[in-house]
């Protein structure tokens, strides 16, 4: 999403009785991807393979307990093991009259090749 995107969903969500006092979310489903998804897409936009490093989960895991990383970076490690391998960032439903691109099917948002194709 773009910062515009986010601009017209809440100049439509102010104006709506369906928004009130309620939480919306911008997650439109055309633009939910992993992060595996994500290389393949720039991959494919770029004609360009990149250097992949495939870690297992429990690679990581191990990773988190090593003594030699700093304080730090065991932080860091916690908080990305989270997101990309339990999903913590979108591993929560919501349901579809909380969704703002489903509310306001109107609203064209830039998608996730649109995104993408502006760093070629």
């Amino acid at each position: 999403m773009v910062e515009e995107d986010i601009g017209k969903y809440v100049v439509k969500a102010m104006d709506d009785v369906r928004t009130l006092n309620r939480t919306i979310y911008v997650r439109p489903p055309s633009n939910i991807k992993s992060q595996m998804e994500v290389v393949n897409l720039w991959e494919a936009l770029s004609g360009k393979t990149l250097q992949k490093e495939h870690i297992s989960e429990q690679q990581w895991l191990q990773k988190i307990q090593d003594e030699n990383l700093p304080w730090e970076g065991t932080i860091a490690f916690s908080i990305f093991y989270h997101i990309f391998f339990e999903g913590f960032m979108l591993s929560f439903p919501i349901s579809h009259d909380n969704e703002a691109s489903s509310l306001y099917p109107e609203v064209n948002h830039v998608d996730i090749n649109s995104y993408l194709s502006r760093f070629l």
